[in-house]
């Protein structure tokens, strides 16, 4: 199952919004076709004004919830963007008192800082991103802690005050990333999979036991199953925040990484 959804995941956006539009609807139509055949000398009875009813009931139900997951996604890939900019101003930040030091005083605790961007991008944002990354990525972010509070000099008034700076912004930029990680690797559990291709399975079999066997209404359910497919390829776009076109790049920590290496170029000149 997990293997499933992580090559679901893998595929482009275009590519899960076209599928699941495309496949529930065939879903729909295959059921309904079935159906239809297996019963064709044995007619069963209809009601048209309780078949839209009830089925309007329970698409209603499976679209409430497909509506109130695909919100909940957004939001958290907003928070999850917003932890990102955080992160990134902190690091902008500490990198420019790490400067006012002077590049001889505190160059190694900026390399120490560029190595902790570069984890970050390849360890838990790129392709490789695994749960060992995860653990050399907090390996990096405790070396810079240690540079910071064991490598900075602290004698001077001003170096003291640049020093408190440094040690603040290093607790900002723990902070910053544990919000990030909070979301990492959260996606939908099985069961609510399951309970909406459910949902959507016993409102297809209402539907033809309570509607006329013909075509307008196998068109009719065609056009309906095709917008609740949209839906559920919105809700596997949006799912996961880490993955995926939509989700969280490194294009933030990259930016960051080159305003450091042109920075530290500058000094150099």
């Amino acid at each position: 199952m997990t293997s499933a959804i992580n090559w679901l995941y893998s595929l482009p956006d275009y590519v899960i919004l076209i599928g699941f539009t495309v496949v529930v609807p065939l879903y729909a139509l295959a059921i309904y076709g079935s159906l239809s055949y297996a019963f064709k000398r044995r007619p069963l009875p209809h009601d048209a004004y309780l078949g839209i009813n009830m089925f309007n009931s329970s698409i209603a139900i499976s679209a409430f919830l497909l509506t109130f997951t695909l919100v909940q996604a957004l939001g958290t890939l907003q928070r999850v963007n917003q932890a990102v900019y955080e992160e990134t101003a902190v690091i902008e930040q500490l990198d420019m008192v790490l400067l006012d030091y002077g590049e001889a005083e505190a160059a190694d605790v900026r390399q120490k800082l560029q190595r902790y961007i570069k984890s970050v991008i390849v360890q838990e944002l790129g392709e490789s991103a695994t749960a060992v990354g995860k653990k050399r990525v907090s390996k990096e972010l405790y070396d810079l802690s240690y540079g910071i509070t064991h490598q900075l000099l602290n004698k001077t008034t001003q170096q003291k005050e640049l020093y408190d700076k440094s040690v603040s912004l290093m607790e900002d930029l723990g902070k910053a990333r544990f919000q990030r990680m909070q979301h990492a690797g959260k996606t939908l559990a099985p069961v609510f999979l399951l309970g909406i291709f459910l949902l959507i399975t016993t409102s297809i079999l209402l539907f033809f036991y309570l509607s006329r066997k013909n075509r307008y209404s196998a068109y009719a359910l065609l056009f309906q199953m095709t917008a609740l497919g949209t839906l559920c390829g919105l809700v596997a776009i949006y799912d996961n925040p880490f993955t995926g076109e939509s989700g969280v790049t490194a294009e933030a920590y990259e930016t960051s990484l080159e305003m450091i290496q042109q920075r530290s170029e500058l000094n150099d000149d």
